[in-house]
């Protein structure tokens, strides 16, 4: 199988004794973040800290690079004010600490992004309408995708080898249901961004190397000219509802293993 580059831009919730939005203490902005070292930049991204990666090529690699970002950046949110690093991708704000935080602390959204299976494309900004915010763990893949067309057959085959067996692993039903819904992806110069995992396999080892081996099976079946298109409703449904016997289902279906 051809070789591929893995990055990612993952969200996290901080705070001390409760949640604390991080616009106006982390500072920095998408696009321009603050680079705690060569590789490991921060910026605030609404109420949350995100935190990007240079991409890395081997899955030891990889472990190391995601790791050692939360590591880096704890220490450096703790310097902020002794906050530390949420574990886990729902966050609940009170909303006297929303309203101080300002008008940042109520978007959700940024550029647009695109759903692999149905064609449609989101808006760029959306404004928050409770006092939950869901954090992300986006997958950069760099790899050569020639159109439009091969890259999102690639984002439904990564659909299937982790965002659907994310419902057996990924117990936040709440993001599940808004931001990470099957096919949600942004194109990219170096290949694709895809957005529909939370970060809460950032936080464990075996599950940093299961997205890593996710992208790798998910570039074979590419190869190989799969797509599990046909399955795009079961699929949807397993994921929104967080249907753990339907998820298992259509793994078996497809030969797809934790």
């Amino acid at each position: 199988m051809s070789a591929f580059t893995i990055g990612h831009d993952c969200e996290y919730g901080i705070g001390g004794l409760k949640p604390v939005p991080a616009c106006g203490i982390v500072g920095g902005e998408k696009g321009k973040p603050i680079w705690l070292t060569d590789s490991i930049g921060v910026h605030e991204d609404g109420t949350m800290l995100e935190i990007n990666i240079k991409p890395v090529k081997t899955k030891e690699q990889w472990v190391i690079a995601v790791e050692d970002a939360i590591a880096v950046a704890e220490q450096w949110v703790m310097g902020k004010g002794g906050y530390k690093i949420i574990r886990g991708s729902t966050v609940a704000y009170d909303e006297l600490d929303l309203k101080a935080a300002g008008p940042k602390a109520y978007i959700t959204g940024c550029d647009p992004w695109n759903d692999a299976w149905t064609g449609y494309r989101a808006n760029n900004v959306c404004y928050a309408s409770t006092n939950n915010r869901y954090a992300a763990g986006h997958v950069h893949v760099g790899h050569h995708l020639p159109n439009r067309r091969s890259g999102e057959r690639f984002v439904r085959l990564f659909d299937l080898t982790a965002t659907l067996p994310s419902v057996l692993l990924d117990d936040d039903h709440a993001r599940r249901k808004t931001y990470g819904l099957p096919g949600q992806y942004r194109r990219k110069p170096y290949g694709v961004e895809l957005r529909s995992l939370s970060n809460f396999w950032s936080f464990n080892t075996t599950f940093i190397k299961w997205v890593y081996d996710a992208v790798d099976e998910a570039l074979a079946r590419w190869e190989d000219g799969d797509d599990p298109r046909e399955d795009m409703k079961a699929i949807h449904h397993a994921v929104f509802t967080s249907d753990k016997a339907l998820a298992e289902k259509l793994m078996k279906k497809h030969s797809v293993k934790i």
